[in-house]
Formats: C-alpha cells, sequence, structure tokens
C-alpha cells in the first residue's frame, strides 16, 4: 500500500503548479526545473552557486523564481564557456546568449563568473552558500573534487545538487561519485533526466528537506512521481521550443533565398538596362553619323553636277 507523504513535506506541495520557465533551451535539466521552483521556495537561499550552466537553463530557473519571491539573495554560475571532454567545445556565443539575458532579466543579483572551478572558489566565504549545484566535468574524480573543494563554502542549511547521476555515458562517473556521496550524507535521488542528487551537507536545513531525505522507498516513489509528471510537460515545452527555433530558422533561410533571388533579379534588370541604354546609344550614334555623311554628301560638287539629272528624272516620273 502506497504510504502517503508525511504532512509537512505534503503541505509544500499544495503551491500552484510550477510556473513556465522564462529560459527555455537544450538542457536535460528541463525535466527539473519543477523541482527547481519549488527548492528555491522552500529553502530561500541567500547565496546560490552553480558549478557548469552552459545555456543556463538550471540557474537561470534558480534565478526567475527568487525574483518571483522577492528573495535577497545573491546567484552566480561558475563556468569556462570553452566546453569539456563531455560536452564538446562551444563558441562564445553561448556565453554571450547567456549573459544578455542574465543582462536583461535578474542584472541586480545575478552574475556570471567566467573561471575554472577551482580557481573560482576563493572568491566565497566559507559557510555562505546555501544551495549549490555541481554540473561540470561528469567523471567520477572530479565530482568527487568539486564536491570536497566547495563543501567548506557551505553554509549550515546549505544543499547541494549534483546532476546526471543516473547517466551511464562513456566518460560519466555520476553514478559511482552518488553511491560515495549520498552514503555520507542524508540525500534524495531523482531517477529522470538523467538523474538529480539532492545532498543535505549542514544540519540546520528547512524541515520539508530533512523529511524528504527520511522518505522511504514507497514515499520517495510518490514525491519523485508528482515531479516526473511536471517534467513530462516541461520536456514537452522544450519540444515545442525546438520545433518553434527549427521553423524560425527555416523561415529565416526561406527568406535570405528570397533576398538573394530578389537581388539577382534586380541585377540583371539593371544589366539589361544598362545594354538597352548601350543600343540606343549606339544607334543614335550611327543616325548621327549616317546624318552626317548625307549632309556632306548634298554639299560635295558631285551631288550639285548630277543635280539637273535628277531634276530631269523627276519630270519623266511624273
Amino acid at each position: 500500500m502506497d504510504q502517503p507523504l508525511p504532512e509537512n513535506l505534503a503541505q509544500t506541495l499544495d503551491a500552484p503548479c510550477a510556473p513556465a520557465p522564462g529560459r527555455v533551451c537544450h538542457s536535460h535539466w528541463m525535466g527539473h526545473l519543477p523541482f527547481a521552483f519549488w527548492l528555491i521556495r522552500i529553502l530561500r537561499p541567500r547565496l546560490l552557486v552553480e558549478l557548469g550552466a552552459y545555456q543556463g537553463a538550471s540557474f537561470c530557473a534558480f534565478c526567475q523564481e527568487a525574483a518571483r519571491l522577492g528573495l535577497d539573495c545573491e546567484a552566480y554560475a561558475i563556468d569556462t564557456w570553452q566546453g569539456d571532454a563531455n560536452m564538446g567545445s562551444y563558441p562564445d556565443s553561448v556565453y554571450e546568449d547567456l549573459a544578455d539575458y542574465i543582462k536583461n532579466h535578474y542584472q541586480n543579483f545575478a552574475c556570471l563568473i567566467r573561471s575554472p572551478f577551482d580557481q573560482a572558489v576563493s572568491q566565497f566565504e566559507d559557510g555562505s552558500i546555501d544551495l549549490l549545484h555541481i554540473d561540470g566535468f561528469h567523471g567520477r574524480e572530479a565530482i568527487l573534487a568539486d564536491f570536497a573543494t566547495w563543501l567548506p563554502k557551505m553554509s549550515p542549511c546549505g544543499v547541494v545538487l549534483l546532476h546526471d547521476i543516473r547517466a551511464r555515458l562513456p566518460g560519466y562517473g555520476g553514478v559511482a561519485a552518488w553511491q560515495e556521496i549520498s552514503a555520507r550524507f542524508p540525500s534524495f535521488a531523482f531517477n529522470h533526466g538523467y538523474g538529480l542528487g539532492v545532498v543535505l551537507t549542514g544540519n540546520s536545513a528547512p524541515e520539508p528537506l530533512q523529511t524528504l531525505c527520511a522518505l522511504d522507498e514507497h514515499q520517495a516513489a510518490r514525491f519523485r512521481c508528482r515531479f516526473q509528471g511536471q517534467a513530462a510537460i516541461y520536456d514537452a515545452l522544450f519540444g515545442l521550443e525546438e520545433r518553434r527555433l527549427r521553423e524560425l530558422a527555416a523561415a529565416g533561410r526561406a527568406a535570405e533565398e528570397l533576398r538573394q533571388e530578389l537581388a539577382a533579379e534586380r541585377e540583371r534588370a539593371a544589366s539589361e538596362r544598362a545594354a538597352a541604354a548601350g543600343e540606343k546609344a549606339t544607334l543614335q550614334d550611327a543616325l548621327l553619323q549616317a546624318s552626317l555623311k548625307a549632309q556632306a554628301y548634298e554639299g560635295s560638287v558631285s551631288w550639285k553636277i548630277t543635280a539637273p539629272l535628277r531634276k530631269f528624272a523627276r519630270f519623266l516620273r511624273s
């Protein structure tokens, strides 16, 4: 028999459905955005840091809910925005697009730091970070190193999110890293969207989060089901956005082809006008030359000598 969720946790799910994400982009995080909104409402972080932002799907969701709630919050996304062995390399336009979005929507409290994780850590005080999202290079050693490096920075109510803990892909070590980390701290795991792990690193996390990490198997499945249902809607939103972008790109290509065709037609018309003008000028010049020749001949001696003959010819014709 399914066990109902504890009351202090169930009440947190009575809020309206998660809002539509302000930023929709290519990311396996799309299916976790409903939980991201819920987590911000429960944790109400004063300082949140994301390691590995890429196009900013998760970071912008955190910022969106923090802004909606009017939280006194600082948010930092840290990344080189150059890619890695898992993601491959990507152009500067990825960073520039996200930076432009943050500037237009969350400039008053959110900031992008273009830096390796281990170099940026010194910018934060120990015990200051309430929410840390680790989503950088996904090798086991890299995940464990990021976790260990940033752990001293976590506040007493600190929560760490680890993405891709269910991704069994070449070069990914999230499964093994999660087994080690979750054995040491109160934790909860989602299985969809390549998996998302929730870790309580302090002893003063909000009560609903402590309850979440203590659920039995049946209750945990019930909680996951609630967010997986919403995740399907968000994944569908991403599908629609991808379709919109494809159609927009196709329309752009068609418009460019039409522009090129019109430019070529204008060029052909201009060429034909130029050719016609050249022919007209040639004919006018030939006519002028013929007229000059006629005038010159009429004034010549031979024309005058043969004038009686032409007069007699006209008399015979008449």
